[in-house]
Formats: C-alpha cells, structure tokens, sequence
C-alpha cells in the first residue's frame, strides 16, 4: 500500500464534522502519511462548512473551530496541486463520464500521479461504479 493518496473535499469535511463515514475516514486516513489536494479543495473545504452552517448542521463556532482544523490539516500534511495541472484531462473525464468538472479534477489528479483518491461522494462512486476509473476511488460503500 502507497504511504500517499488524495483527498477530497468531502474526506476533509469528514474529518472535522459529524458524518455518517466520519469514522471511516478517520481509519482509513491514518493508514497515510501524505496527502494531496487541489488548490481548489481550500475553497470547497470552506464551502460545504458554510452550507453545514446554514442548513444548521453545525453552528457558527463549530464551523469556526472545523475550518480552522481543516486548514491547518490541508497546511501541515497536504501537498497542494494547481488547476494547471489536471485542467485538460479534467474537461474530458468530466464529459467523458458526465461528472461535475470539481469531481473530474480530483479523478484526473489521481490519475496523473497513479494514486488512489479517497472520498466518500456516493454520486461520484455511483458514476463510476462501472468504469475503469472506479479503481482509483477508495469509499466505504
């Protein structure tokens, strides 16, 4: 087994609040020792702790406490990668396999460095359940 994978956002998320997979994550990531991200999973990180705030999953201290847990996280033990470097193979995986482009980049990462991604998105699992892609995912479904 590698000794590094790529995250999600929704891994990152998990780790940090009360999820369903929270658990899951936890075990899973600490068979790991790096991380990779996309520059963009700072935002999507910050993104779905706001929507947790708003739909009153977690309040405006525990989101506080989440993001500042999670950046530091993403700081400390994650290599962050650019856009620049999955933006074309990001486009034709995303159309290739009708994933949404954020879902796509995360793929196309995983492909490039030939690493598993770590999520816990059912839809994406879902999508590629069938598909040569689908061995690059590790998921607890």
């Amino acid at each position: 087994m590698s000794i590094e994978a790529i995250l999600d956002a929704s891994t990152i998320v998990a780790l940090y609040t009360p999820e369903i997979h929270s658990g899951w994550v936890r075990s899973t990531i600490g068979k790991y020792r790096r991380f990779h991200i996309l520059d963009l999973t700072f935002y999507e990180v910050a993104n779905a702790l706001w929507k947790k705030l708003l739909l009153k999953e977690v309040s405006g201290g525990e989101m506080d406490e989440a993001l500042k847990g999670a950046w530091k996280f993403m700081d400390n033990l994650c290599l962050t990668h650019s856009y620049k470097e999955v933006r074309e193979r990001s486009l034709e995986t995303s159309l290739r396999y009708t994933l949404t482009i954020y879902d796509a980049s995360y793929i196309a990462l995983a492909e490039n460095l030939s690493m598993n991604l770590i999520t816990i998105d059912g839809d994406l699992h879902e999508k590629l359940r069938e598909t040569p892609l689908s061995q690059l995912l590790l998921h607890p479904y």
